[in-house]
């Protein structure tokens, strides 16, 4: 009987005390409720109706042993609710510091945004104002639009994570213990809203890569219609020339130009063609998930040399004429000379 009513009331003790049962507040509740002095009071009040039942048979030895074992058992319980609040203490610390941390990084990231904004205006004015009506009105809209789209996109991603943030804290705040797969269900919700926002930045990096795509091949479109015109208006100078100069018309030197001009407009093709080499390279690396920071280095490393090797042509073209034409001219001091 006596050690029966002894384990009940360590029972009681642990139920009261233990931390992993019920939620801190619950715990000191109910251990106000149940005070260490009323349980002493009740194991004594027990100890004296049994030992006036039993006399001298009652186990006095035993009875000393249990209140022994019960007060240190309330002390390591009393000792444990303080721990713990110790411990609810320190992660509450903890939260509240990591919570203002990530409030910070979002107000800097919204700073960042609206720097960024100002900044790509500023650049543009500079820009604006160098290039004059050279300025690519219609390029600096669209680049204006994705970059303002960007930024929106931005602004969902950080609206997820106050959202989950604050869900966070809304179930880490919750009374009782929490089933660990609402945890992962909240893990999971965030994953997908982070992918969904994922997929709508690859769509706007695509179509900012399709826009200049197609404005590359516009451009190197009319680079070749300039050619084509730099041919016909070459030859219908040449005609007008012809017709009012008659027989004196220069037809050597009409060739020589003609010549420089076919092969200038040769080399500005092989230009064309190595700027679509590089942007069909261009898109293969970007659509390759294996790319490195090498293979774009060594992609713009041969660009370089191509330009640098089409230069050399140009220069040596330029270095041909320049030698034709001094040639020319020192016969004509000649010629001049000998009439004299």
């Amino acid at each position: 009987m006596s050690k029966l009513t002894f384990i009940a009331m360590l029972a009681c003790v642990s139920i009261a005390c233990d931390p992993s049962s019920v939620s801190g507040q619950h715990q000191e509740q109910q251990h106000e409720d149940i005070s260490t002095e009323q349980m002493l009071a009740d194991f004594e009040a027990d100890a004296e109706r049994r030992r006036s039942e039993e006399g001298e048979h009652f186990d006095e030895e035993a009875h000393t042993f249990e209140r022994s074992m019960m007060q240190r058992r309330i002390k390591l319980e009393e000792k444990r609710i303080a721990l713990d609040q110790e411990f609810r203490a320190l992660d509450e610390e903890a939260q509240q510091y990591w919570s203002k941390r990530q409030r910070e990084d979002m107000d800097h990231q919204r700073a960042e945004m609206d720097n960024r904004r100002a900044d790509f205006e500023a650049e543009a004015d500079r820009r604006r104002n160098e290039e004059g009506e050279h300025f690519d009105e219609e390029a600096h809209k669209f680049e204006r639009s994705m970059m303002e789209r960007r930024i929106g996109l931005d602004e969902k991603r950080l609206a997820i994570d106050e959202e989950f943030n604050r869900k966070r804290e809304e179930l880490g705040n919750g009374a009782g213990e929490q089933d660990q797969n609402t945890w992962e269900v909240l893990d999971q919700e965030q994953q997908s809203a982070f992918a969904a926002l994922d997929e709508q930045y690859q769509a706007l990096d695509q179509e900012g890569q399709e826009y200049w795509a197609n404005r590359q091949r516009e451009d190197m479109d009319r680079q070749r219609e300039e050619m084509d015109n730099m041919r016909a208006d070459f030859k219908d100078e040449a005609d007008r020339r012809r017709s009012e100069e008659g027989e004196n018309f220069d037809e050597e030197a009409y060739e020589f130009e003609r010549s420089m001009m076919e092969r200038r407009v040769q080399l500005e093709g092989q230009r064309i063609d190595i700027n679509e080499d590089f942007n069909r390279k261009l898109q293969d690396l970007n659509s390759n998930p294996n790319t490195n920071d090498q293979d774009w280095e060594e992609l713009e490393e041969a660009q370089e040399d191509a330009f640098e090797a089409l230069d050399l042509k140009f220069q040596a073209l330029d270095q041909e004429s320049q030698e034709y034409w001094d040639t020319r001219h020192e016969d004509h001091d000649d010629d001049h000379e000998d009439t004299q």
